[in-house]
């Protein structure tokens, strides 16, 4: 994706049953993990940190996701 904050999934580690490959996602925090920043074409982030983006919301809504969250 060109949103900075927003990505598609290429590739779920081992165990990994919540995501698959090609669905839009946006992260609760894209700082302090290694390989971070949400500038990067590719990143590694756990699982746990990532959020789903229903069809209904816009790539850029998605992208808008972490800062709203990282103000509360």
């Amino acid at each position: 994706s060109t949103h900075t904050g927003m990505g598609v999934v290429t590739k779920v580690g081992p165990g990994v049953t919540s995501f698959k490959e090609g669905q839009r996602v946006t992260s609760l925090g894209w700082l302090g993990h290694e390989g971070s920043g949400s500038w990067q074409q590719y990143i590694n982030v756990p699982a746990e940190r990532v959020v789903a983006l229903p069809d209904g919301i816009s790539d850029e809504a998605g992208a808008q996701f972490y800062v709203s969250h990282a103000a509360q």
